[in-house]
């Protein structure tokens, strides 16, 4: 509440990611507290991949958005459209880029695709 009113609509998504981080950061203390000592510098290559990846799925679609935002259709699609066509960019760019990257995540999710063919 405290981030709406200032923020508007952009309070409530930077306090969800707030709250997720916050979340996130106390499920690691007590997942280290239960287990011990974790090895954490093993995933930091993947966390950034996907980081890195997602920065640049996120900057195509905000251009894409850009682009398709001024698509003049009348009621619901006025917006529908834009956000699908962003939406699939974002989807199809975050893909390819972690295949680029080789991300051991989308190397699972291509096995798994296969699999199910």
């Amino acid at each position: 509440l405290i981030l709406m009113w200032p923020l508007k609509q952009g309070g409530i998504a930077l306090s969800t990611t707030i709250c997720s981080f916050v979340n996130c950061s106390v499920l690691l203390y007590i997942l280290r507290k239960q287990l011990g000592r974790m090895n954490l510098r093993q995933i930091l290559p993947s966390v950034s991949r996907t980081a890195a990846v997602s920065l640049y799925a996120t900057l195509v679609a905000y251009f894409v958005y850009l682009g398709t935002a001024s698509i003049q259709i009348r009621f619901l699609m006025r917006d529908l459209i834009p956000l699908a066509i962003t939406g699939s960019v974002f989807v199809l760019v975050y893909a390819v880029g972690s295949v680029a990257f080789g991300s051991p995540e989308a190397r699972e999710w291509l096995r798994i695709l296969r699999l199910r063919r």
